[in-house]
């Protein structure tokens, strides 16, 4: 979803801020203490656009996990 990061950057980030929610609306300054995130990546993490894609995603998989019965 975010270029530069992977599986294990997704995991280190969600170890160190605790929700995804959180990932997208913590400080650039505190999530450029995680080691392999730097200034570019945490101010990439920050752009609205980048959560609204995430909100996307999420709301697409939510639909194809639980399908909606008529």
């Amino acid at each position: 979803m975010i270029n530069g990061i992977g599986d294990i950057l997704s995991r280190q980030l969600l170890e160190f801020v605790g929700t995804p929610e959180a990932i997208f609306r913590e400080k650039p300054t505190l999530l450029e203490k995680i080691p392999g995130i730097g200034r570019t990546l945490a101010s990439e993490i920050r752009k609205p656009e980048v959560l609204m894609r995430a909100e996307k995603e999420l709301f697409l998989l939510s639909r194809m996990i639980s399908p909606v019965f008529s």
